[in-house]
């Protein structure tokens, strides 16, 4: 008799805090997630060219004010979680049940929903911006007293996504990381294409974390197009971004991929670049980064093999090319690395070849990469391979008689 009066008391006790939470969800979350939910309903309704690159002026406002009525209802959502011990799947389900994401058949119930989107006028072309809404909730045990909530939804030809943060301090959840694009004219300002991201929980000394985000340039026709690298701190009451690198990549080959490095201290993306030598279309290129806590430098390996290594020579400014160079040539390497940058920024660039990569009888871990420019001399790149890594020795036009062995990399 006296367990079954404990028993009662324990259920009392638990049922009212559990109803409690589920009123403060559809109080807070609630009422933020149905705004969300009418301005995507406009927002879909917007009419567009298909395959058209240019925003039309009546979405633009809509993007940014759909994004503010997201993060609205994560923070609200997260005002409700007054404990460390969140499950991740329990809120990435709540939220999507509000706000009506993750769904395939998500237009058809926001339609539904919302009487006054009149769903006769919408036409095959319309129903893109806004759609196709997607939320993830990640904790991950090497930071857990950090949380991250992703939101993405279709724009014409891609998507677009941001990323909100939040730190358990103070006995309470808070958002200390906000980054999505700024208003854009063109779809190849949103944060789309791919987005992927990574926390950094050493970056630098000990307390102090950073999360790295690489994201993708939508487009409609072109295989070529932009990705970005940023990596973010907080600090203080607001967060500063430390870093930032663009450059080009290839859409339609390996999908990107983005992880932390195992020490904690870095990332590492890995995609397709674009080569400089038509007949190879892409070469795998590697963007490895340790982070300190007011800096970020890249490190090798930068490539898969030796003529990736060149490629990615080429294309990296002198800062970073310089660091992988053998000291005692650096001033000789230097000259050459800017007389190839001044050809191929030329309003004529030359066609450029990459022929045999060739072993070389000095030293197993010694490789010669042979570059062939129409017009232009021939260039012979002398590699000494490292643990996980290449140095350049010398850049000229004569070949080193010791590298006559079998080409290793043939096209």
């Amino acid at each position: 008799m006296r367990c079954q009066l404990i028993c009662v008391f324990l259920l009392l006790t638990i049922v009212p805090a559990l109803r409690a939470d589920e009123a403060c969800w559809e109080a807070k979350a609630g009422k933020s997630a149905e705004k969300a939910q009418t301005i995507q309903a406009a927002l879909l309704a917007v009419g567009i060219e298909d395959m058209s690159t240019t925003v039309p002026k009546s979405a633009r406002p809509k993007i940014l004010a759909f994004k503010e009525a997201l993060v609205a209802t994560a923070d609200a959502a997260m005002q409700c979680e007054t404990k460390n011990a969140v499950d991740a799947r329990a809120l990435e389900s709540g939220l999507a049940r509000l706000l009506f994401a993750n769904r395939q058949d998500a237009l058809e119930e926001r339609v539904t929903h919302h009487p006054s989107l009149d769903s006769q006028a919408i036409t095959i072309s319309d129903h893109i911006y806004g759609g196709r809404l997607r939320i993830s909730v990640e904790r991950s045990s090497n930071t857990p007293n950090l949380l991250t909530i992703e939101a993405s939804f279709r724009i014409e030809c891609g998507e677009d996504s941001l990323l909100l943060v939040y730190e358990w301090s103070g006995g309470a959840w808070h958002r200390v990381i906000r980054w999505q694009s700024p208003e854009y004219k063109e779809i190849s300002g949103a944060f789309g294409d791919f987005f992927q991201y990574a926390l950094i929980p050493n970056a630098g000394s000990e307390g102090h974390w950073a999360v790295a985000v690489a994201h993708g340039t939508p487009w409609c026709s072109s295989r070529i197009s932009n990705f970005q690298i940023d990596v973010i701190r907080p600090e203080g009451a607001g967060q500063r971004a430390i870093f930032n690198y663009e450059s080009d990549y290839s859409r339609m080959d390996v999908n990107p991929v983005l992880k932390r490095t195992s020490d904690g201290k870095g990332f590492e993306l890995r995609l397709q670049r674009n080569s400089s030598d038509a007949n190879l279309v892409t070469y795998a290129g590697i963007f490895r980064y340790q982070v300190n806590r007011d800096s970020v430098q890249r490190v090798q390996p930068i490539a898969t093999n030796g003529r990736g290594f060149v490629e990615e020579w080429l294309a990296a400014s002198w800062d970073e090319a310089g660091q992988w160079c053998a000291p005692a040539a650096l001033e000789a390497l230097k000259q050459e690395h800017a007389k190839m940058d001044q050809q191929m920024q030329s309003e004529h660039p030359p066609a450029i070849r990459y022929m045999a990569v060739r072993g070389c009888s000095d030293d197993a871990k010694h490789f010669q990469v042979e570059l062939q420019k129409n017009p232009g001399d021939p260039m012979y790149f002398q590699l000494q391979q490292g643990e996980n890594s290449f140095t350049m020795v010398s850049a000229s036009k004569n070949p080193d008689q010791r590298c006559n062995g079998i080409n290793i990399m043939k096209k």
